[in-house]
């Protein structure tokens, strides 16, 4: 009774085979670098639009407990936020902001305090670092402000927008 053979690997075959991915290697590599040498083009890592949730519960929960500091996960910590809420209106006064100088190290942030509704510079406990006294005001005066937009039910913070300091959205 006779045996199916499979497919023969042939020099040939390797060859060919080979030459097609180094072929599409050089292709992508080639499409990357002109796309980067254009100069307006950015490279993003992670979400540009982070959903912070149900806008009513989160206005409740700054209204009772102060901003809500979310940590750099993604990009190496350099953007810790803290996203914060005026008024009585769950659709607009939402203000995000980043929750240390740019000129400070990770280890030195902002810390809320809800007696005297401001932030004030304080170091990572347990850290040999030691953060210049500064305070800053519940808007985050001085600080890198981001783009709040609320759709739907949700507050988004638009984390590649940067917004000047006198837009609250």
């Amino acid at each position: 009774m006779p045996v199916a053979q499979g497919p023969q690997v042939t020099a040939r075959n390797v060859l060919v085979i080979g030459m097609s991915a180094v072929l599409v290697a050089g292709l992508l590599v080639l499409m990357f670098w002109i796309l980067l040498s254009r100069g307006n083009t950015t490279v993003v890592i992670g979400d540009q639009d982070f959903n912070a949730g149900n806008a009513v519960s989160q206005a409740n929960a700054i209204s009772e407990a102060g901003p809500i500091l979310y940590p750099d996960l993604l990009s190496g910590g350099q953007r810790d936020i803290y996203l914060t809420h005026q008024g009585d209106d769950p659709t607009q006064g939402w203000l995000a902001f980043a929750a240390r100088r740019a000129q400070d190290p990770r280890e030195c942030y902002f810390e809320w305090d809800n007696e005297t509704a401001a932030f004030y510079l304080t170091s990572v406990p347990n850290s040999d670092i030691t953060c210049e006294p500064a305070t800053v005001d519940s808007l985050g005066t001085g600080l890198r402000q981001y783009r709040v937009e609320v759709r739907g039910n949700n507050v988004h913070l638009l984390l590649y927008q940067t917004v000047q300091p006198s837009s609250v959205g």
